[in-house]
Parts: structure tokens; C-alpha cells; sequence
């Protein structure tokens, strides 16, 4: 579904491809090892969202965000709701 290029630096740049619509877009991101670890780095940093784009858990900023969704790369917003963390899918197809 994409390609990450650049740097293996936990705040990186970030570039996508679909493969459907052979959108290109850079992100700027910070990759983490699990859902979790995500939804808890949201408190101690900048970042608006936790999300899951393929099978990286990222946090980024909404503007960011935004550029997935309009580029219809398929994403999950990764939300904490009574402990459990649930996803909330975006351009499912």
C-alpha cells in the first residue's frame, strides 16, 4: 500500500504510494512499535492522532493527516476508548 523512504529516525518524513491511484505524498511522522505506544505518546507530544497506515503505528499532526485522507490512502485512526483500542477506518474500500 506505500513505501516509507528517508530516514529510520523515529521523527521522520515520511513517503506514500498507492498503488490504486499512484498518489505520492511526504509526511512528516513518528513511527512507533505498537497501537499502544502510539495512543500514550499522544500526551507528551505535539502530535493530534495516533493512526495505522498499512502496518505502522504513527502519530502526526491533524494537517498531516489530512493529506492522507485527500491523497485516499487507507488509514485507521487508532482511538483509546474505555481502555481498549479501537480504529475507526478511513478510505475502507
Amino acid at each position: 500500500m506505500y513505501k516509507r523512504i528517508g530516514h529510520p529516525n523515529p521523527s521522520m518524513r515520511t513517503k506514500m504510494t498507492t498503488n490504486r491511484q499512484l498518489n505520492d505524498i511526504t509526511i512528516r511522522a513518528t513511527e512507533h512499535q505498537s497501537a499502544h505506544e502510539a495512543i500514550q505518546h499522544l500526551d507528551v507530544s505535539g502530535d493530534d492522532h495516533a493512526i495505522l497506515v498499512g502496518r505502522k503505528y504513527l502519530t502526526t499532526k491533524r494537517a498531516e493527516v489530512e493529506k492522507i485522507a485527500a491523497a485516499g490512502i487507507e488509514f485507521a485512526y487508532l482511538v483509546d476508548h474505555h481502555g481498549k483500542i479501537m480504529t475507526i477506518p478511513v478510505n475502507d474500500r
